[in-house]
């Protein structure tokens, strides 16, 4: 079966400016994607080409099996985005709005308010009075009505109060068991971590890393400051041990490891020093695209 999003060496230049540099990337029908990266990485850049709003200088794209500037008109059809900026007419109120999406997509407007209603959105309000995050909900609103194949979206719970986080986490949930794909576009970390299946982090736009977002539950940071010198060639061989850090402290030296999965191995080497200190978190998406952004710089 297609791949519901593939880029095949994906390359869009602004005069001498590379905004995203041989990208290839494929999501697969009914999974969730982050796309993460510093700000300037690309990442709009390469949702605009998608959408075939920008075209790529070289390369392929395909969505749902279509060309995505030759079957652009059905694409669109099957697609829903939600951009980081919604721009709308501030006169008009969130019904009309509602209203006008569905007139666009030859669609009952019903959906549309049903949603409204579930996000708490005020639609008699003109959207100049609305907040950011009520403006917010008009664009998911706006995005998931139609029940669309593929979503994109740019920064989507922003502005959203976290009763309101949760229930978008509900919303993609239940799309996704209805089979849509969402590719999904935030600095919201944790959220990414929440409801996505795999992660890919664009670096001065270049794809730099993919991320099952389940590995990330079995790995741990574990600190452990011990006196004297510690055995580190040991420390690195332990299985699963992905990383090893020192800094010395005033009675000792602080290890810091990276460990996948079981860390049993690790208490017993700890063991065979004198420990001062102990401890283990889980390593959260923040901290891995962290270490990956410098990497990067190296």
């Amino acid at each position: 079966m297609d791949s519901a999003i593939d880029l095949r060496e994906v390359t869009r230049a602004f005069g001498r400016i590379v905004a995203v540099d041989h990208l290839t990337l494929s999501v697969e029908r009914g999974e969730v994607v982050g796309f993460i990266g510093p700000n300037g990485a690309g990442k709009t850049t390469t949702i605009r080409m998608i959408l075939d709003y920008v075209r790529p200088t070289s390369g392929t794209i395909r969505v749902l099996g279509l060309d995505a500037r030759a079957d652009a008109v059905e694409v669109h059809r099957r697609l829903g985005h939600l951009p980081g900026e919604l721009t709308v007419p501030d006169r008009m109120t969130a019904e009309r709005l509602i209203r006008w999406f569905a007139d666009l997509r030859d669609l009952e407007p019903a959906a549309g308010f049903a949603l409204a209603e579930r996000l708490g959105l005020d639609t008699a309000r003109p959207m100049r009075d609305l907040s950011a995050g009520n403006r917010q909900k008009v664009g998911l609103v706006q995005a998931f009505m139609h029940r669309p194949d593929v979503l994109l979206l740019d920064e989507p719970t922003k502005g959203l109060d976290p009763v309101m986080q949760r229930e978008f986490r509900a919303m993609v949930s239940e799309a996704r068991e209805a089979g849509a794909t969402f590719f999904v576009s935030s600095h919201v970390l944790h959220e990414i971590d929440a409801i996505c299946d795999r992660v890919a982090m664009i670096v001065e736009g270049r794809l730099h890393d993919t991320l099952a977002t389940g590995q990330l539950a079995r790995r741990r940071a574990i600190a452990v400051t011990v006196q004297g010198a510690p055995d580190l060639g040991a420390a690195r061989a332990i299985p699963g041990v992905a990383a090893v850090d020192t800094t010395p402290t005033a009675n000792g030296v602080r290890v810091e490891l990276t460990v996948d999965g079981d860390i049993d191995a690790v208490v017993k080497w700890a063991a065979m020093h004198t420990v001062l200190d102990l401890s283990a978190d889980g390593v959260g998406l923040d901290r891995v695209f962290l270490g990956r952004l410098s990497e990067a710089a190296a």
